[in-house]
Protein backbone atom coordinates (compact mmCIF):
# COMPACT_ATOMS: atom_id res chain seq x y z
CA UNK A 1 0.00 0.00 0.00
CA UNK A 2 1.19 3.69 -0.61
CA UNK A 3 0.62 6.47 1.95
CA UNK A 4 -0.31 9.87 0.40
CA UNK A 5 0.41 12.75 2.16
CA UNK A 6 -0.57 15.84 1.21
CA UNK A 7 0.43 18.51 3.18
CA UNK A 8 -2.21 21.19 2.56
CA UNK A 9 -2.84 25.19 3.72
CA UNK A 10 -5.88 26.59 1.95
CA UNK A 11 -5.89 30.12 2.85
CA UNK A 12 -8.68 31.46 -0.41
CA UNK A 13 -10.92 30.28 -2.73
CA UNK A 14 -8.68 29.79 -5.48
CA UNK A 15 -6.74 27.24 -3.42
CA UNK A 16 -9.93 25.27 -2.20
CA UNK A 17 -10.92 24.91 -5.94
CA UNK A 18 -7.42 23.50 -6.43
CA UNK A 19 -8.01 21.26 -3.61
CA UNK A 20 -11.22 19.85 -4.76
CA UNK A 21 -9.81 19.31 -8.01
CA UNK A 22 -6.83 17.47 -7.05
CA UNK A 23 -8.96 15.06 -4.91
CA UNK A 24 -11.20 14.35 -7.44
CA UNK A 25 -8.58 13.64 -9.65
CA UNK A 26 -6.94 11.26 -6.78
CA UNK A 27 -10.15 9.59 -6.82
CA UNK A 28 -10.98 9.17 -10.45
CA UNK A 29 -7.53 7.89 -11.67
CA UNK A 30 -6.21 6.14 -7.78
CA UNK A 31 -7.86 2.43 -7.46
CA UNK A 32 -8.96 2.75 -4.01
CA UNK A 33 -7.11 -0.38 -2.94
CA UNK A 34 -3.78 1.08 -3.58
CA UNK A 35 -3.57 3.63 -0.96
CA UNK A 36 -4.04 5.36 2.30
CA UNK A 37 -4.67 9.30 2.13
CA UNK A 38 -3.12 11.44 5.05
CA UNK A 39 -4.29 15.16 5.17
CA UNK A 40 -2.16 17.35 7.17
CA UNK A 41 -3.63 20.75 7.92
CA UNK A 42 -1.23 22.73 7.94
CA UNK A 43 -3.14 26.41 9.29
CA UNK A 44 -6.11 26.60 6.51
CA UNK A 45 -9.37 28.91 6.95
CA UNK A 46 -11.12 26.77 4.08
CA UNK A 47 -12.15 23.28 3.28
CA UNK A 48 -11.57 22.22 6.45
CA UNK A 49 -14.71 20.05 6.14
CA UNK A 50 -13.98 18.88 2.88
CA UNK A 51 -10.41 17.42 3.68
CA UNK A 52 -11.50 15.65 6.68
CA UNK A 53 -14.13 13.42 4.68
CA UNK A 54 -11.94 13.04 2.40
CA UNK A 55 -9.13 11.51 4.45
CA UNK A 56 -8.40 8.42 6.02
CA UNK A 57 -6.32 10.30 8.72
CA UNK A 58 -6.62 14.20 9.12
CA UNK A 59 -4.59 16.37 11.49
CA UNK A 60 -5.57 19.90 11.65
CA UNK A 61 -3.01 22.34 13.19
CA UNK A 62 -4.56 25.38 13.55
CA UNK A 63 -1.31 27.28 14.22
CA UNK A 64 0.59 26.91 10.76
CA UNK A 65 3.38 24.52 11.73
CA UNK A 66 5.12 24.83 8.16
CA UNK A 67 5.79 22.50 5.53
CA UNK A 68 8.68 20.49 7.00
CA UNK A 69 7.17 19.19 10.34
CA UNK A 70 3.67 19.01 8.23
CA UNK A 71 5.63 16.16 5.79
CA UNK A 72 6.94 14.40 9.20
CA UNK A 73 3.89 14.52 10.71
CA UNK A 74 2.36 12.44 8.06
CA UNK A 75 5.02 10.35 7.31
CA UNK A 76 4.71 9.31 10.78
CA UNK A 77 1.17 8.34 10.50
CA UNK A 78 1.89 6.67 7.56
CA UNK A 79 0.94 3.02 7.59
CA UNK A 80 2.07 2.13 3.32
CA UNK A 81 5.14 0.65 2.02
CA UNK A 82 5.73 4.03 0.30
CA UNK A 83 5.29 7.13 0.94
CA UNK A 84 3.98 9.51 -1.90
CA UNK A 85 3.93 13.76 -1.07
CA UNK A 86 1.34 15.33 -3.15
CA UNK A 87 0.86 18.86 -3.33
CA UNK A 88 -2.99 20.01 -2.78
CA UNK A 89 -2.81 21.40 -6.45
CA UNK A 90 -1.53 18.81 -8.39
CA UNK A 91 -3.65 16.97 -10.52
CA UNK A 92 -3.01 13.37 -11.18
CA UNK A 93 -4.15 11.16 -14.41
CA UNK A 94 -4.82 7.44 -15.19
CA UNK A 95 -2.55 4.68 -14.30
CA UNK A 96 0.01 8.00 -12.32
CA UNK A 97 0.60 5.37 -9.36
CA UNK A 98 0.78 2.26 -10.91
CA UNK A 99 3.42 3.94 -13.24
CA UNK A 100 5.45 5.66 -10.48
CA UNK A 101 5.62 1.94 -8.68
CA UNK A 102 6.45 0.30 -11.88
CA UNK A 103 9.71 2.73 -12.80
CA UNK A 104 10.93 2.70 -9.28
CA UNK A 105 11.21 -1.03 -8.82
CA UNK A 106 13.07 -0.68 -12.15
CA UNK A 107 16.48 0.45 -10.52
CA UNK A 108 15.56 -1.70 -6.89
CA UNK A 109 13.76 1.08 -5.24
CA UNK A 110 16.60 2.13 -3.80
CA UNK A 111 15.98 5.86 -3.88
CA UNK A 112 13.20 8.12 -4.74
CA UNK A 113 10.92 9.39 -7.76
CA UNK A 114 8.92 11.55 -9.34
CA UNK A 115 6.72 12.63 -12.42
CA UNK A 116 6.88 15.70 -15.06
CA UNK A 117 4.69 17.87 -15.34
CA UNK A 118 4.76 18.52 -19.00
CA UNK A 119 4.92 16.21 -22.40
CA UNK A 120 8.22 14.01 -22.97
CA UNK A 121 9.29 11.27 -24.60
CA UNK A 122 7.92 8.31 -23.31
CA UNK A 123 9.70 5.54 -21.36
CA UNK A 124 12.62 7.50 -20.28
CA UNK A 125 14.03 7.83 -16.87
CA UNK A 126 16.31 10.71 -16.11
CA UNK A 127 18.67 11.03 -12.85
CA UNK A 128 19.18 13.98 -10.70
CA UNK A 129 16.40 16.22 -11.33
CA UNK A 130 14.13 16.98 -8.90
CA UNK A 131 10.07 18.31 -8.66
CA UNK A 132 8.76 18.68 -5.64
CA UNK A 133 5.17 19.22 -5.88
CA UNK A 134 4.49 14.82 -6.32
CA UNK A 135 7.35 12.29 -5.46
CA UNK A 136 7.01 9.05 -3.99
CA UNK A 137 9.64 7.21 -1.69
CA UNK A 138 9.87 3.55 0.06
CA UNK A 139 9.44 3.63 3.37
CA UNK A 140 13.03 1.77 4.49
CA UNK A 141 14.80 4.57 2.00
CA UNK A 142 12.36 7.39 4.02
CA UNK A 143 13.88 6.21 7.26
CA UNK A 144 17.35 5.50 6.03
CA UNK A 145 17.59 9.46 5.55
CA UNK A 146 15.47 10.87 8.24
CA UNK A 147 12.85 13.36 8.33
CA UNK A 148 12.97 16.58 6.50
CA UNK A 149 14.56 19.25 8.43
CA UNK A 150 11.81 21.18 10.42
CA UNK A 151 13.46 24.39 10.39
CA UNK A 152 13.15 24.81 6.60
CA UNK A 153 9.51 25.84 7.14
CA UNK A 154 8.50 27.48 3.84
CA UNK A 155 11.19 26.80 0.91
CA UNK A 156 13.88 24.20 0.06
CA UNK A 157 13.01 21.04 2.42
CA UNK A 158 12.55 18.93 -0.05
CA UNK A 159 15.62 19.78 -1.90
CA UNK A 160 17.68 19.51 1.38
CA UNK A 161 16.12 15.77 1.91
CA UNK A 162 16.92 14.99 -1.68
CA UNK A 163 20.66 16.40 -1.44
CA UNK A 164 20.87 14.39 1.77
CA UNK A 165 19.96 11.15 -0.13
CA UNK A 166 22.10 11.62 -2.40
CA UNK A 167 24.76 11.96 -0.28
CA UNK A 168 23.55 8.49 1.44
CA UNK A 169 23.93 6.84 -1.43
CA UNK A 170 20.39 7.11 -3.06
CA UNK A 171 19.02 8.01 -6.30
CA UNK A 172 16.50 10.21 -7.60
CA UNK A 173 14.40 9.99 -10.68
CA UNK A 174 11.90 11.85 -12.98
CA UNK A 175 9.64 9.72 -14.99
CA UNK A 176 8.51 10.46 -18.28
CA UNK A 177 5.85 7.91 -18.03
CA UNK A 178 3.80 9.89 -15.38
CA UNK A 179 2.57 13.57 -16.50
CA UNK A 180 0.70 15.48 -14.00
CA UNK A 181 -0.60 18.74 -14.17
CA UNK A 182 0.23 21.81 -11.94
CA UNK A 183 -1.13 24.99 -13.38
CA UNK A 184 -0.76 26.84 -10.33
CA UNK A 185 3.13 26.33 -9.55
CA UNK A 186 4.26 28.92 -6.97
CA UNK A 187 0.85 30.55 -6.09
CA UNK A 188 0.89 29.56 -3.03
CA UNK A 189 4.24 30.31 -2.17
CA UNK A 190 3.84 33.57 -2.72
CA UNK A 191 0.17 34.11 -1.60
CA UNK A 192 1.57 33.13 2.10
CA UNK A 193 4.35 35.79 1.64
CA UNK A 194 7.05 32.53 1.98
CA UNK A 195 9.82 35.19 -0.12
CA UNK A 196 10.19 36.56 2.90
CA UNK A 197 12.07 34.01 4.09
CA UNK A 198 14.01 32.51 1.22
CA UNK A 199 17.32 34.60 2.51
CA UNK A 200 17.31 32.33 5.49
CA UNK A 201 16.61 29.58 4.40
CA UNK A 202 19.18 29.72 1.31
CA UNK A 203 21.38 30.32 4.15
CA UNK A 204 20.73 27.26 6.47
CA UNK A 205 20.94 25.63 3.02
CA UNK A 206 24.27 26.41 2.19
CA UNK A 207 25.44 26.18 5.71
CA UNK A 208 24.63 22.55 5.37
CA UNK A 209 25.89 21.42 2.11
CA UNK A 210 27.91 24.06 0.91
CA UNK A 211 27.40 26.66 -1.54
CA UNK A 212 28.20 24.95 -4.80
CA UNK A 213 26.44 22.05 -3.80
CA UNK A 214 23.68 23.86 -3.14
CA UNK A 215 23.20 25.82 -6.26
CA UNK A 216 24.07 23.37 -8.40
CA UNK A 217 21.25 20.81 -7.21
CA UNK A 218 18.38 23.68 -7.45
CA UNK A 219 19.64 24.26 -11.03
CA UNK A 220 19.35 20.71 -12.16
CA UNK A 221 15.53 21.23 -11.87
Amino acid sequence: MVSIIIPACIIDEHLRDQLILCLERLKQHTPREMYQLIIVDNGSTYSTAKMQSAADIYVRKSEGIGYGMAINIGAALADGEYLCFLSADVFVNQNWLQSLLKDLASFGDNGAIMPFDRPDEPDKLVADQVWGALWMVPRWVWNEVGPYDEELKYRYGDQDWWIRAKKSGFRIFRTTNVIVEHPTEGYCYRKTKQTEHESAEQARMMKKHGTTEFWQFIQQK
